[in-house]
């Protein structure tokens, strides 16, 4: 049998033998000797590569030579033998030439490669780059006898692989290896695929044999025998692997079967199942993947978009004479494409767009962007303003799509259906991630609210081109058949199944028709699956039609797994997260002064719509591009996060003017006198006592130094006390004891020394009091010892791994780095230090306000100083860490530790509260989150709220990172906020450096209601301005609430159409409740209507009565109502 495929050339004094075989007919080198993998420093390759052949199973360094035979078309998949990162592979054989001759040596390879011949290296190629087969190639000059081949790959990160082949001038050439033993020349299986070809009116299904043959090409026979049926099949085998297609008998159901194969001398027999073929359709959805800045600059990929628009039209008039289900169709993946299309391009193609959507040949889908979980509800809402204006232009928009990501927010369901979208589909990359669900499926997915949307939770958004549907057909048929073979089986409980794919194999894809002509010839050939190129709706009205009574239903939040990316660009993602609580405080502004008390008109909309926009294309998935890690310094990594980083700055700039447009138009309609005067705003419905941080012009009072703030309505003096002084500023932060709902307080600034007020502070060494809050710092480590409130202990047991408040930076110990932090690679092994030389110093004194400040470092120019201030009568604490570190591309990240005295912990995500882990979907993101401003620990009686101002992503229970949990259960009650980290391998930034600063409030409330409360009045303080004075307006001088409400008065804001105000009532409780807002008559208020979230009539239940509106709200429901002004 070995004569068939192998002579014995030589035997070794180990008993290693040179097996001879061939190429296949395409030149590529099928059979190899493999060592590896190796780490950087691990190998030398001048002692790898030279002196002869090795023998397989001799030494490597670490590592021994292995045999392995190639795949498809010569491809060597080393990602599937050895999952690693930044490490390296070695490959040898022989060519053995009959005679001296001239040869070509072709490769390709994924990432670098270096190739020598007879110890003279002859080829060496760049790193990062896929594997294209022959890719590069060489001349070179083979001797009479064995030329020595070695190979060297060097992987970065993803998947890694190479190709190899040789052309010889004349002649044959066979491939040597020295080896301990004989492989066998014949291996074959049996893989059940759901095909079945078309056989007259039949349908006749098949299996595919896979073979691996050693020997020169050869005729076969096989036979399959189920029952009393026989199918028998020639085949031609040629060197390597190959696979065939073979017809069987058909069976009910699984059946037992007989197989035997005769190729030339060899024989084989073996045991198969037969499974009937399941009718199964196949919806394939062409799109392109909205990556902006990925894989080029912003401005380019903006233009691209409108082009693939331009392109896709031109492909529903080529293919309109194609077979219904092989025509062109294509879907707008995001709706930001769509709304620079109508905008700029000309009322012609415009008007072609709509038509061909009309016609259903392209369809429009609802969301802007892929987003991430940075974003808050109101961004969401303001993505949805493309809808808005089809649905003006009577476009009924059914579907939804989320690619690439691979979590969504909790709140999308309930957004989405109010906006009229029934359907969701989403595309996961499975990059970095873990994947809910075994397979592909069907989901009614559900808000706290109960909103369904039906999901379709999917393959990666390029399924279809894994698939090889852009590809030949030849690869096609065998790439479908491995993709769908699992959805042959009972598990797979659906009749249909999405391929989504893109044009072109890549993110920012254009179109292309070269599918059409592919599933017109495949239904002509098989009979199942039927391909039939298709939109969403079609897709999805198809799967309900045929079982949306049996989908299940799932009322669990699906977090996101990129959201650790945020924390790269730290100082960005405090910027935006400010912008949105600042868009917060100015839409409510500019709602009230619209209904009469100022200029809520259309410039003011037109800036909130410019910072939301803003925030939306910072919220946005892409950051930057493809190289930013591997190249951070070239042109197209610094210019992706230049423009990326804009969009933040431009968020920050446009929010600002927004708020101070809204407020300026309220103090110019306030009532003041001859003095300035003080004006403090509350943005929340509800009265409260407000800290006051303000900001004083010296011009206005530089004259009246000393000087005292005295109220106009009672005349009581505000105590404050001055922080900081700058040339055009004087900084004071007083203490106001309450500050009406949605309203203002004033005080007139007059000349005269201010009263003394006694001080409430106590501050020893390490201690500090007011009266109210107690903390104790722990003077060796900087962390937190002792933190209660009204006499209650809030810091956890003294043995959590890390003190409260405990500043803790991590390094990632592997040469691999950030490589490692995937799911199916080995555990990364992590350094972690806290603070050294920690000391703690006074710092403000009182009477307003008092701090703490502790010092420390992790290196000389990594230092850190965390300042704890307490106010005046305040319950709370909070915690200001201001860090400077030098910028390092070395996989860094930062964590300060907040363990709580008592579980369990719920956090606020955009949709509701989320109790990490049991109430996430499995496989969601566990590991980290994305918040959206608090985290509750406890329960009533007993609670402590965490609040964040600047960082949002958090890790629960301990420090979870790289563990890549299927389930989360929290070990303790422990908060770790996750501030700054580069550990992603491409998108993001490569590193960040200089001062951050990141903020934290600490409370006891009550119960989940107060919880709430205090953390929206934590994050939306007070704004403060200067009135001008001897001004005579509608606003009276001392002060009104002109909308007071509670806690279920989401958001105010000017309803887009300039007719009014919009007010979102969420209820967050799991028991129903009743919301009521009072109208201050100051406020012109016509009358109220039902609204959905894009501002359009809907059907909403509340009762409108002398200037009260009530709404009865259901567990964890919303409602919008718009307040009409005349």
């Amino acid at each position: 049998m070995r004569s068939v495929f192998l002579a014995i050339l030589c035997a070794s004094a180990l008993g290693a033998e040179f097996g001879r075989f061939p190429a296949s007919p395409d030149g590529d080198i099928l059979t190899w000797l493999i060592a590896g993998p190796f780490a950087p420093g691990e190998f030398d390759a001048a002692e790898l590569v030279g002196g002869g052949l090795p023998c397989e199973g001799d030494a490597a360094g670490a590592a021994a030579w292995a045999f392995v035979l190639a795949g498809d078309g010569g491809i060597v998949d080393l990602e599937a033998r050895w999952p690693r990162d930044h490490v390296a592979a070695f490959a040898a054989c022989g060519i053995e030439a009959p005679e001296a001759q001239k040869a070509v040596l072709a490769f390709g390879s994924d990432d670098a490669c270096k190739v020598w011949l007879n110890d003279a290296l002859v080829l060496e190629t760049p790193r990062s780059r896929a594997l294209t087969r022959n890719r590069d190639s060489v001349a070179v000059d083979l001797r009479k006898g064995v030329n020595t081949l070695y190979v060297q790959i060097t992987e970065t990160v993803g998947g890694w692989g190479f190709q190899g082949s040789v052309k010889p001038a004349a002649g044959a050439v066979r491939i040597v290896l020295p080896l301990r033993e004989a492989p066998d020349p014949l291996r074959w299986s049996f893989q059940s695929v759901p095909f079945a070809r078309r056989a007259g009116d039949k349908a006749e299904p098949i299996v595919w044999l896979h073979v691996e043959w050693l020997g020169d090409p050869v005729k076969a026979a096989v036979e399959i025998a189920a029952g009393n049926t026989l199918a028998r099949t020639e085949i031609e085998l040629e060197p390597g692997r190959g696979t065939f297609a073979l017809p069987v008998p058909s069976v009910p159901a699984k059946t037992a079967a007989k197989a035997r194969i005769a190729a030339g001398a060899v024989a084989r027999e073996a045991a198969l199942e037969l499974a009937p073929v399941k009718p199964l359709e196949v919806f394939i959805v062409q799109h392109t993947h909205t990556d902006i800045g990925y894989t080029a600059d912003q401005p380019e990929i903006q233009r691209e978009h409108l082009r693939f628009i331009d392109e896709a039209l031109a492909a529903v008039d080529a293919t309109r004479g194609y077979p219904e289900h092989a025509r062109f169709k294509w879907v707008c993946e995001a709706a930001w494409g769509v709304e620079l299309y109508l905008d700029n391009r000309p009322p012609a193609a415009a008007a072609k767009l709509l038509a061909a959507a009309r016609e259903g040949a392209i369809e429009l889908t609802g969301l802007s962007l892929n987003m991430t979980d940075l974003a808050d509800e109101e961004v969401l809402i303001r993505g949805l303003q493309p809808l808005a204006r089809l649905r003006r232009a009577r476009f009924d928009i059914a579907c939804a799509m989320q690619n690439d990501v691979n979590g969504f927010p909790w709140a999308l369901p309930r957004l989405l259906r109010s906006a009229g979208i029934r359907y969701f589909s989403n595309g996961i990359n499975e990059t970095r991630s873990k994947v809910p669900f075994d397979h592909p499926r069907a989901l009614w997915w559900e808000s706290p609210d109960g909103s369904a949307l039906l999901t379709w939770r999917g393959w990666h958004y390029m399924a279809g081109n894994f698939m090889g549907l852009n590809e030949d057909f030849a690869a096609a048929e065998r790439k479908v058949g491995d993709f769908l073979a699992p959805l042959n089986a009972p598990e797979y409980p659906h009749a249909v199944v999405l391929a989504p794919l893109s044009g072109l194999f890549t993110d920012n894809g254009p179109p292309s028709t070269f599918m059409c002509d592919l599933v017109a010839r495949w239904n002509e050939k098989y009979a199942w699956p039927h391909l039939r190129i298709a939109t969403l709706k079609e897709f999805f009205t198809a799967l309900e039609e045929r079982e949306g009574a049996r989908i299940p239903r799932i009322r669990k939040a699906w977090c996101d797994w990129w959201a650790d990316g945020i924390a790269a660009g730290a100082d960005e993602c405090a910027i935006v997260k400010a912008s949105q609580e600042s868009l917060r405080c100015a839409d409510t502004l500019a709602a009230l002064a619209g209904a009469g008390l100022g200029d809520g008109g259309a410039g003011l909309r037109a800036e909130l719509a410019g910072a939301y926009r803003h925030c939306l294309l910072y919220d946005e998935h892409t950051y930057g591009a493809w190289n930013s890690i591997e190249d951070p310094g070239s042109l197209r990594a610094k210019h992706g996060w230049l423009y990326k980083s804009s969009f933040a700055a431009a968020a920050g700039l446009g929010s600002a003017r927004a708020e101070d447009a809204a407020l300026a138009g309220l103090l110019w309609n306030l009532a003041t006198g001859p003095d300035p005067t003080l004006v403090a705003f509350n943005p929340l419905p509800w009265p409260r006592a407000c800290p006051l941080k303000i900001k004083l012009p010296r011009n206005r009072i530089e004259r009246m130094r000393p000087f005292k703030l005295i109220e106009n309505e009672g005349g009581a003096e505000l105590p404050y006390q001055i922080v900081g002084e700058e040339t055009l500023w004087l900084h004071l932060w007083a203490a106001a004891p309450e500050v009406p709902a949605c309203g203002y307080r004033t005080w007139r600034i007059v000349p005269g020394a201010p009263a003394e007020v006694p001080n409430p502070f106590a501050i020893d060494g390490t201690t500090i009091s007011n009266g109210r809050v107690a903390v104790a710092v722990d003077a060796a480590t900087g962390a937190i010892a002792g933190l209660s409130i009204d006499g209650r202990e809030l810091v956890g047991e003294a043995s959590a791994p890390h003190g409260f408040g405990g500043y803790i930076y991590e390094e990632i110990a592997d040469p691999a780095g950030r490589g490692m932090l995937w799911p199916r690679r080995d555990k990364v092994a992590f350094t972690r230090r806290a603070l050294a030389e920690v000391s703690v110093e006074r710092g403000l004194a009182g009477p307003v306000a008092a701090s703490l400040i502790v010092r420390g470092r992790i290196a000389p120019d990594h230092r850190v100083a965390c300042e704890i201030t307490l106010w005046r009568d305040a319950p709370w604490a909070e915690l200001a860490y201001t860090l400077r570190k030098p910028r390092t591309a070395t996989p860094e990240a930062v964590y300060i530790a907040f363990p709580f005295h008592a579980p369990p912990l719920r956090a606020e995500i955009v949709g509701g509260l989320l109790e990490p882990g049991r109430g996430q979907i499995p496989r969601s993101a566990m590991d980290w989150h994305a918040i959206q401003d608090y985290v509750l620990a406890g329960t009533p009686g007993g609670l402590a709220a965490w609040v964040t101002h600047d960082a949002p992503l958090v890790q629960f229970g301990a420090i979870n990172t790289g563990k890549y949990l299927d389930m989360l259960a929290p070990a303790a009650p422990v908060v770790y906020s996750w501030p700054i980290n580069n550990y992603w391998f491409t998108n993001f930034p490569a590193e960040q450096g200089g001062e951050f600063r990141f903020r934290y409030s600490v409370g006891a409330p009550a119960d989940d209601a107060a919880g709430h409360r205090f953390a929206k009045e934590r994050v939306a303080f007070a704004r403060t301005a200067v009135a001008p004075p001897r001004r005579a307006g509608a606003l009276p001088a001392e002060g009104a609430s002109l909308l007071q409400g509670d806690e279920c008065l989401h958001f105010v804001k000017p309803a887009e159409d300039g007719g009014g105000f919009v007010l979102r009532f969420r209820n967050l409780s799991a028991a129903p409740r009743t919301a009521a807002a009072r109208f201050s008559p100051l406020l012109r208020i016509a009358g109220m209507r039902g609204v959905d979230v894009l501002e359009q009539p809907a059907e909403v239940d509340f009762v409108w009565r002398d200037g009260t509106l009530t709404v009865p709200l259901a567990p964890h429901a919303a409602a919008e109502i718009m307040a009409i002004v005349p």
